[in-house]
């Protein structure tokens, strides 16, 4: 138990803040931290890569980098099955104004389904953006769901 909650304390397990300092990844030679922060970083599909790496190089023993690893991986799975669930929602929106010759009604449909997704989106970009800080912290910031099975996987 860590007696000081404000400073991470210092070790590879789950629970207990983080890597130890100086520890470095097998692929690039990345402080561990950094490369944390490398799986939720939404550019170029660099956190794809990134997390694919780090589950596949580095050993079961590092739970840090496979925890941020795996989590990354399941909100980039969360977010694409959401999207495209909008995705479909919008194309048979416009489909039944079509049948129904009314597009009004689907017209206001499809604006809040718009708003729905502009709000999804900026509450993904908050929750990548904490799980960063986090993770570049050193700290086992684990989301509701996701994390959970990303701890067990890790």
């Amino acid at each position: 138990m860590n007696p000081n909650p404000m400073v991470p304390m210092q070790g590879g397990g789950m629970g207990d803040g983080g890597p130890m300092p100086g520890s470095v990844t097998k692929v690039g030679g990345l402080t561990y931290n950094t490369a944390a922060l490398l799986c939720y970083l939404p550019v170029l599909g660099i956190n794809l890569i990134s997390s694919l790496i780090w589950i596949f190089t580095e050993p079961k023993e590092n739970k840090f980098l496979r925890f941020h690893a795996i989590q990354s991986l399941l909100i980039v799975v969360s977010a694409f099955s959401f999207i495209m669930l909008m995705v479909c929602g919008g194309v048979t929106l416009g489909f039944a104004a079509e049948a129904t010759h009314s597009p009004g009604i689907a017209g206001i449909a499809v604006g809040v389904l718009s708003l729905v997704q502009l709000g999804f989106m900026l509450g993904l970009l908050v929750t990548v953006v904490v799980c960063m800080i986090k993770a570049y912290g050193n700290q086992m910031w684990k989301l509701p769901i996701i994390g959970g099975i990303a701890e067990r996987r890790a």
